[in-house]
């Protein structure tokens, strides 16, 4: 091995080796534990650098600056190995996007103010804040396709009352609720259809998916449950007729009672 450390360097970054698996090679023989000599760092052992390199093919790692690296490298006590164990999540403030390992305050417009409740989904955050005023929804971008009220998914949200439901977003495969197919929504609009049920809105879950298809389920006071979106593999619970795929408004799923 010591003959041939780039043929080793290659086994181990394209063999999806794990940051326990690299730590065992460490552990078992001390090839792994001396000094490479490679770029970046000629200091660090080869499976550290086995672990930066796959660190750094992540999407998220590379548009990170040189600077943040040294500061997430830094907060893991130098071990790549380490943050190769922590899957990087995307963090964000009212006016700009970071990337985090670590918790990392929320700042701008929410700072000092009672956040009540969070609802994040993949690409999103709403938080529903205590001002004096009264009770306020925040969005937390990215803001592809206008979802969160500011422009790759659809959100849903309930009035304090119940009785007013609002959907913005993408509103391609009926995702909204609002009879429109492919029609993006920038602000919050009423799905109105459900107005005329006379039942309050208790419990809403909606599913968002990377091929810009999603549906939504609300629950009422009395356990009714409605659906809308996509329904192609029978996941709404109801029948779509033979050339449909989706609920452009909400449809009761008959046969279930979730008093």
């Amino acid at each position: 091995m010591a003959s041939c450390p780039s043929i080793v360097f290659h086994v181990l970054t394209t063999c999806d080796l794990g940051p326990r698996d690299l730590a065992k090679l460490e552990a078992t023989c001390s090839f792994f534990r001396k000094p490479a000599n490679f770029s970046p760092d000629f200091e660090l052992s080869i499976s550290e650098v086995a672990a930066l390199d796959i660190c750094q093919k992540r999407a998220i790692f590379k548009r990170m600056g040189e600077e943040e690296r040294q500061e997430i490298k830094r907060k893991w006590g130098g071990s790549w190995k380490l943050i190769l164990k922590e899957p990087l999540k995307t963090v964000g403030s009212l006016d700009q996007s970071s990337y985090y390992l670590l918790p990392h305050p929320l700042l701008g417009a929410l700072e000092n103010i009672p956040v009540m409740q969070i609802a994040a989904g993949y690409c999103y955050l709403l938080a529903l804040a205590c001002q004096p005023t009264g009770m306020s929804v925040y969005s937390v971008k990215c803001g592809l396709s206008g979802k969160l009220g500011h422009w790759a998914w659809h959100a849903v949200v309930v009035g304090k009352d119940g009785w007013s439901v609002y959907s913005f977003g993408c509103g391609e495969s009926a995702n909204l609720g609002q009879g429109d197919v492919d029609e993006n929504t920038l602000t919050p609009k009423l799905v109105s259809s459900l107005k005329k049920t006379k039942e309050r809105v208790v419990h809403v879950s909606l599913k968002n998916s990377v091929y810009w298809t999603g549906h939504t389920f609300e629950m009422t006071e009395s356990g009714t449950l409605y659906v809308f979106g996509v329904g192609d593999r029978g996941q709404l619970g109801v029948e779509l007729g033979d050339s449909s795929t989706e609920r452009v408004k909400p449809t009761k799923v008959v046969g279930i009672d979730l008093s």
